[in-house]
């Protein structure tokens, strides 16, 4: 109780630094609420940050409120209510960075990278790939899904740069020089004239279940004029499907990060067939087998039904999560075709709305697969193979490693 007494002390003295100018007055307010609410849990890391306030050095005090930020996240019970706290005292202040997330001009949460040189050497994979499916008369896509930072409207504050859409444009370059057949999924939002921020959650790195619905409608018509497969128009038509909006129900991967007042949460749709449906879903790493309609195969409720913000990811009620190899068979699909859908989690409302379509939709994710996919190919023998990235995605070399 008396190194208590004594930090509260010191920490008057700093009062007169730290009311020099509001923003200051903020991060005063806040201080003093983690002592009085968190306090004694971790006051010798408190009494370290007032020694630091007090010595006036900016540099130090910056770098010594990112570490009680990180360590009280970590650590510290209740820790979710100070990530809200602090998120609401950055919103007021208008601040547009917390936690390595930016909030951009338009109040979405993304975050930012420097340009890389990966790129070139990822897109020489699937040129390859193209060619080897080619050898096999097997036809193939590369579809490029749209990140949440818009090419031509950035949206991003001053001083702040990012280079993901410049080194997907080298990506891209690389397959048109090659003559691999791509679907830039940003070009066609644009040409469409949709606003690309629409698309996507304003606290999340993923796209809405509304905009996965408008790639799978723009997928399943690329198949069916290029690749001669009849598609249901009963599958593609968003009127034959059932939207259920839960209101302010989802606080994103970046949202997590900030807390639900640093720009709010999103509503979130399960969007499913009113048609009659029924197929199967299958996850042999984890032993999951789910059958019955569309909603009993595809969805994992429990990933939305919890009440905590920051437990819920209500985007996995879509199969689940990450999982090496996901397998859909729809049996009664009017299309007796079978799909190899190299994917990453945008695809995931995708190759769900896909199972509805075709026969069998088999789904690898890179992340997890330890095989060879060239094994798969052969093995299983697709009618057609999909590759289904974000933007993000292309200078990551773990998501290219086909093994064939």
């Amino acid at each position: 109780m008396e190194k208590i007494k004594a930090v509260l002390k010191k920490s008057v003295k700093v009062l007169k630094i730290l009311f020099a100018n509001w923003e200051c007055k903020l991060l005063a307010l806040a201080f003093f609420g983690i002592i009085f609410f968190y306090g004694w849990q971790e006051r010798m890391i408190l009494k370290d940050f007032v020694d630091i306030l007090a010595s006036g050095d900016s540099a130090a005090i910056q770098e010594s409120l990112s570490g009680l930020e990180k360590t009280y996240q970590e650590n510290t019970y209740g820790k979710n209510q100070l990530v809200n706290l602090d998120g609401a005292l950055y919103n007021i202040a208008g601040r547009t960075r917390m936690n390595d997330v930016i909030k951009l001009n338009n109040g979405h949460l993304t975050s930012v990278r420097e340009q890389s040189l990966e790129a070139p050497q990822n897109a020489d994979t699937i040129v390859y790939t193209h060619q080897y499916l080619g050898i096999r008369e097997i036809p193939f896509l590369f579809v490029l899904a749209p990140y949440n930072i818009c090419a031509l409207d950035k949206q991003l504050p001053l001083k702040v740069s990012d280079y993901t859409n410049e080194d997907a444009d080298v990506f891209m370059n690389v397959l048109y020089e090659n003559n691999v057949p791509v679907l830039d999924l940003r070009k066609t939002l644009h040409q469409e004239g949709l606003d690309h921020y629409d698309m996507f959650f304003k606290t999340d790195h993923h796209w809405t279940i509304e905009g996965s619905f408008w790639a799978f409608q723009k997928l399943t018509d690329y198949m069916e004029k290029n690749w001669d497969f009849p598609i249901d128009p009963v599958c593609t038509d968003p009127a034959n499907y059932q939207t259920d909006v839960y209101k302010e129900w989802s606080l994103g991967s970046k949202g997590k990060r900030t807390g639900r007042y640093f720009t709010g949460i999103d509503d979130f749709s399960l969007i499913y067939p009113k048609f009659d449906t029924q197929m199967s879903l299958s996850i042999p790493a984890e032993g999951i087998e789910r059958s019955g309609s569309f909603y009993d195969a595809i969805f994992a409720m429990d990933r939305i039904q919890q009440t905590d913000y920051f437990a819920m990811i209500p985007y996995d009620a879509y199969i689940g999560g990450i999982y090496p190899l996901v397998i859909h068979e729809n049996p009664g699909a009017k299309t007796d075709k079978k799909i190899l859908l190299i994917k990453d989690s945008y695809a995931s409302p995708v190759e769900a709305f896909l199972s509805t379509c075709f026969t069998q939709v088999h789904c690898i994710d890179m992340r997890q697969y330890e095989g060879k996919v060239g094994d798969y190919i052969e093995e299983f023998q697709p009618d057609g193979v999909i590759c289904f990235y974000n933007t993000q995605m292309v200078i990551n070399a773990e998501m290219f490693w086909f093994g064939f």
